[in-house]
């Protein structure tokens, strides 16, 4: 048998070289004769080599390839599942939002439907709850909110609305009158609603407003024992009997009148009443036909208290103004105390008035006179501007004037036994 326990020190022998190479030999065959069997799994043995990564044998073994094959597939198999986790936990948790939300919205619809009287809960299936949502009846109304009372609400098919129509209350002026073709009152409101009924809702329309429209609703056109609408009437009213004695007491004073005539004709025919006659005056000049020049005389004097003043034609003969031929005239003036005078009546170049009334009415403030002309014409001639320049109050002087620029003709006044009333 070959030394085992050698040393650096020791020499090596020819027979020891021997003795390692029959071991040797004896190794070789005694390994030459040794029998493996096949690998099992219930025995170790030869194992034969294979890539595949699909076999079901239990005689072959996987090489480096196949399981490297095996580890990529198994490794993408892993990216998949944990893919895959992460998608199920969305899921999961998107499942269980979804099941929180569709609690909470069944509860929501579950109240909604107890709001509108339907009885309902949330132990009820989707299927019940949406028939039951089917019964509602939709509203259909088509009121807009202008339509509605404010501080109300309600709802059309196109949703919920709130109220914006005013609403009117206590007494109101209206926004305006006005008054129709046929004289009815036309009265504009507000818009809005109303309760209506006293202090509730209703217009005042004051006697100002309805006399925008109508300017006759005034105190001179109501009888002094009315108020109407708050206007106290001023006009004096007067029976058909009342006005028929006063027709008659003026015609007793001289002076016809009727029953027919208006009260303004009345009033004016009172005016025409002669009272306390102080005399009857007769007045005539004339400047002869001879020379040239003007010529003054007076007729009458009125005095200061006199109200009115009438020079009225009688029947002894005409009131005339004459002036004969061109360049001639005679003329009636009055002249207050401060000398200022107003023509009354003329005649000149050959004209000739016939006169019926001169009236000085210091009341009424007027001067007039009344005459037919030359030519058989009516006239009647109003002195202006007695307000302007000239006293009414003071006494007042009647004057005839004549002037001529020529030698020939004459110009005459002539007033025969006139009646002057005051």
């Amino acid at each position: 048998m070959a030394k085992t326990d050698w040393s650096l020190n020791d020499t090596v022998q020819p027979q020891d070289m021997n003795a390692i190479g029959e071991e040797i030999n004896q190794l070789r065959e005694d390994v030459n004769h040794i029998e493996i069997p096949p690998a099992s799994v219930a025995e170790a043995g030869i194992v034969k080599l294979s890539n595949a990564t699909n076999s079901t044998s239990e005689t072959l073994a996987a090489t480096p390839r196949a399981v490297k094959s095996a580890y990529d597939a198994a490794t993408a198999a892993q990216t998949t599942a944990n893919a895959a986790n992460t998608a199920a936990a969305a899921a999961q948790a998107r499942a269980d939002s979804a099941f929180q939300l569709g609690n909470e919205r069944k509860a929501e619809v579950v109240a909604a439907l107890v709001a509108k009287g339907i009885s309902a809960s949330t132990s009820e299936s989707w299927d019940t709850l949406i028939t039951k949502l089917n019964s509602i009846v939709k509203a259909t109304g088509n009121a807009v909110a202008a339509q509605l009372l404010e501080g109300y609400t309600a709802s059309n098919a196109s949703g919920p609305i709130t109220g914006l129509m005013p609403h009117l209350k206590g007494a109101r002026a209206p926004l305006g009158v006005a008054k129709w073709p046929n004289g009815d009152l036309a009265v504009y409101n507000s818009r809005g609603f109303q309760d209506g009924g006293a202090g509730n809702g209703e217009l005042r329309v004051t006697a100002a407003l309805m006399q925008t429209v109508e300017p006759l609703l005034n105190g001179q056109n109501i009888t002094k024992d009315a108020t109407i609408f708050g206007i106290q009437g001023l006009l004096e009213r007067m029976t058909t009997a009342e006005k028929q004695a006063i027709a008659d007491a003026i015609t007793a004073k001289g002076v016809p009148a009727s029953l027919s005539d208006s009260n303004s004709v009345l009033a004016q025919k009172i005016r025409q009443i002669t009272q306390g006659i102080t005399s009857l005056l007769s007045y005539s000049d004339t400047i002869p036909p001879s020379g040239s020049g003007t010529k003054e005389s007076i007729i009458t004097t009125i005095p200061e208290g006199i109200k009115r003043f009438i020079l009225v034609q009688s029947s002894s003969g005409n009131m005339s103004v004459r002036a004969t031929v061109t360049n001639l005239s005679a003329e009636i003036i009055v002249r207050d105390r401060n000398g200022a005078w107003k023509s009354v009546i003329q005649a000149r170049n050959g004209s000739d008035h016939t006169v019926e009334s001169i009236i000085v009415d210091r009341q009424a403030e007027s001067i007039t006179a009344a005459y037919t002309d030359v030519d058989g014409f009516r006239r009647l001639n109003n002195v202006p501007s007695l307000t302007t320049g000239f006293d009414l109050s003071g006494p007042l002087t009647l004057v005839g004037v004549f002037t001529r620029t020529t030698s020939n003709g004459s110009c005459v006044i002539s007033l025969p036994s006139v009646t002057v009333g005051a």
